[in-house]
């Protein structure tokens, strides 16, 4: 069996092969993806010192960028096993968590052989939903009743005076989600056709890491003259 990383391939049976596979889950429970690591222990086999610094730097060398096709082949001509990771088919790329590291010195090291350990993981695709965040808020201010204040004298107590025998409520909805591989779509307001448009506030956040999540916050004002309640919008599973 061989294993190739990008265009470098490991010599058959070269590589002792240990893959697992790990769930994760957002905050709120929701499937994000499997996380799929493959630790590879080798060993490097070469007559001499400098055959095996040759290897050792060819091996270096393939596996120094992260991005990579990772496959495990019955032979060099023919197609993949059902065991490959193709990055861009991933949430995250292949990543080279562990570069080849060489945990041993013992015996015949680096003058026949050289052991070496090089660990690369995934985070693939769920999926299900791509939606790994969802939150809203919805704020009411105001009942509609009457609006009354104090008018002030200067040789008196003040007085109590009703402006207006109604007012406008008004409801501010609010939320976020976040998304792996592309920015979420806002739902709609609430109270659609007395949104203050001019007071719409959609932003769009770019992450701090190299991940694929992207976020969406956004805020809607909305005035009415009554209401049922409106509750947040729930979670979306296609946006």
């Amino acid at each position: 069996m061989f294993v190739k990383y990008g265009g470098y391939t490991h010599a058959d049976n070269e590589v002792a092969l240990v893959i697992t596979k790990q769930a994760e889950h957002s905050s709120n429970g929701i499937l994000t993806g499997v996380r799929e690591r493959w630790n590879l222990q080798g060993r490097l086999q070469a007559d001499g010192a400098a055959a095996i610094t040759a290897a050792i730097n060819a091996l270096e060398a393939a596996y120094a960028d992260d991005g990579k096709d990772l496959e495990l082949l019955t032979s060099p001509d023919q197609g993949p096993t059902s065991h490959r990771i193709i990055s861009v088919e991933t949430n995250s790329g292949t990543l080279v968590t562990t570069r080849p590291s060489f945990p041993s010195s013992a015996g015949a090291e680096y003058a026949t052989i050289r052991d070496y350990n090089i660990v690369v993981e995934a985070l693939l695709k769920s999926g299900f939903n791509d939606v790994v965040s969802w939150t809203e808020t919805i704020n009411i201010r105001g009942t509609g009743g009457p609006v009354w204040g104090y008018l002030q004298s200067i040789n008196a107590a003040p007085i109590a005076q009703t402006f207006a025998q109604a007012s406008p409520i008004t409801i501010t909805q609010r939320g976020e989600a976040v998304k792996m591989g592309g920015y979420p779509v806002p739902p709609e307001p609430v109270e659609l056709q007395q949104e203050h448009q001019e007071r719409r506030d959609i932003t769009r956040h770019l992450p701090a890491d190299n991940s694929q999540r992207r976020r969406t916050s956004w805020s809607y004002v909305m005035e009415v003259l009554s209401h049922t309640g409106p509750n947040p919008t729930p979670f979306q599973i296609d946006a």
